[in-house]
């Protein structure tokens, strides 16, 4: 090390002191720092020892921007403590440490502050995807607060645990222990380049905060799908996704979206559908049915498009799975209209024309009425029927029942709903969609009933039926 002298003053390379020497003719210096390190987000305190010092009462210590000195107690002339708080959003790396007291005492990169939560990811980080990321606590004085609640559908939540990313990005929660954290990025078509994720965990009063200073996102287009046309590809890595939108043919209007299962067979694919905004507080629809023995993947997912406009399909493995190759059609058309016709409240039902897809407006089904009746001719077997209520009053209530049949009378069983129980569902002033199990026969009925809600004031509705495309 160079020593460049000047009287009683030494500048040395990355050590500087500005002190008198001592009595005995010992230069004054800072001496080391205890411990060096520390975590961003955490409080803890710091011992500074001298060689030669006069430290008294009234000494200030500095450790430089990010980082709070609460407190300093002046044990001896050589030894000092400081009680400081680095802040969450502290630049990570190496710092300067000075004293001040009888003189300025520096100690250069001296103490290091260190990031306590390391996150990884596992599939692609881009707009329009959901990435698994893994976060790991390195902090074993603050382990991760497992604390498990409900949510009002009987989801786990971690009420204890949040986690907060740049725009555009939220985070689904899978698991957690003392010192990880597995959760999916929810990351939205829109989102921005990206930005730092806040970690905070512990109950209210005792919080604990930490961040990852960065968490990139690449830019990404969508695929376009001509309606009727497969897109075909390779889910390359694991979680990896893609990105795929479709223009509603009119309003109203069907959209379908069809991924036959590949032959690998541990693949799981599904497709979560978002509205116009692409964002994933937004999602419409995903081909993946939810039961009492986990999630169990559709091959095809369908929806009544009412304001137009642009839809965005997300392809994502359940599993994980990964190295195969996939297809993805997306199907648009217009409803054929046809009017309610007085047959609708008998037991034949109304015959509907074979065009498919269908809309029944105007309708009603009066007070008088027991069910509105239609019976659909496809000439196919194989597909799956997707009915929805909507429009005329919406404070109207109705419940769908479909009937796969061969009979003329629309009076037999009802067909499953994949959970053992008839396909029927109640929804005041909203929508009613059912997706029966796949045609066995060219004949079907659909029969509209009254809702628990129902009532004599609000009648009109208007019923579109359409097939998806099997499974």
């Amino acid at each position: 090390m160079t020593i460049y002298k000047l009287g009683l003053v030494s500048f040395a390379a990355g050590l500087s002191i500005l002190a008198a020497c001592s009595d005995n003719g010992t230069t004054p210096t800072a001496s080391g720092v205890f411990p060096a390190d520390g975590f961003a987000g955490r409080s803890l305190r710091v011992e500074i020892s001298g060689d030669a010092t006069k430290w008294k009462d009234g000494a200030t210590v500095t450790f430089g921007d990010g980082i709070t000195v609460n407190m300093v107690e002046v044990a001896s002339p050589t030894d000092l403590f400081a009680d400081i708080t680095i802040d969450p959003a502290a630049m990570t790396g190496m710092r300067d440490v000075t004293v001040t007291s009888g003189g300025t005492f520096t100690l250069a990169q001296a103490f290091e502050i260190d990031a306590p939560i390391d996150v990884s990811t596992s599939g692609i980080v881009a707009q329009g995807s959901l990435p698994l990321l893994t976060f790991v606590n390195h902090d074993t004085a603050n382990p991760f607060d497992q604390t498990q609640g409900t949510d009002q559908n009987g989801n786990t939540i971690y009420p204890n645990l949040q986690l907060t990313g740049p725009a555009g990005v939220t985070f689904e929660i899978n698991s957690v222990t003392d010192f990880s954290v597995s959760a999916l990025a929810l990351i939205d078509v829109d989102a921005g380049a990206g930005g730092p994720i806040t970690i905070t965990t512990g109950p209210t009063g005792s919080q604990v905060t930490s961040n990852i200073d960065s968490f990139p996102i690449m830019a990404r287009s969508a695929t376009t799908l001509t309606s009727g046309t497969a897109a075909t590809g390779t889910l390359a890595a694991p979680n990896d996704s893609q990105l795929f939108e479709i223009t509603a043919a009119a309003n109203p209007s069907e959209v379908d979206f069809a991924i036959p299962f590949p032959s690998d067979p541990n693949a799981q694919p599904v497709i979560f559908i978002l509205d116009s905004s692409g964002h994933w507080s937004n999602i419409v629809s995903a081909s993946v049915l939810a039961t009492f023995f986990g999630d169990i993947p559709l091959q095809s997912v369908g929806l009544l498009d009412q304001t137009g406009g642009k839809y965005y399909a997300v392809l994502f493995d359940l599993g994980g799975d990964s190295g195969y190759n996939y297809s993805v059609t997306g199907h648009t058309a217009a409803f054929t209209n046809v009017a309610q016709a007085a047959a609708a409240s008998t037991a034949a039902g109304q015959s509907v024309a074979t065009a498919q897809p269908v809309l029944i407006t105007p309708a009603a089904i009066t007070s008088t009425e027991t069910a509105n009746i239609y019976k659909y001719t496809t000439g196919v077997v194989g597909n799956y029927v997707h009915a929805v209520t909507f429009g005329g009053d919406t404070a109207t209530d109705t419940g769908i029942e479909i009937d796969d049949t061969t009979t003329t009378a629309c009076d037999t069983a009802l067909t499953d709903d994949g959970e053992g129980g008839s396909v029927i569902d109640f929804t005041v002033g909203g929508e009613d969609t059912v997706t029966g199990s796949g045609l066995t026969s060219t004949t079907f009925c659909v029969r509209v009933l009254k809702g628990s809600a129902y009532a004599a004031a609000h009648t009109a509705y208007q019923l579109s039926v359409w097939l998806e495309q099997p499974e």
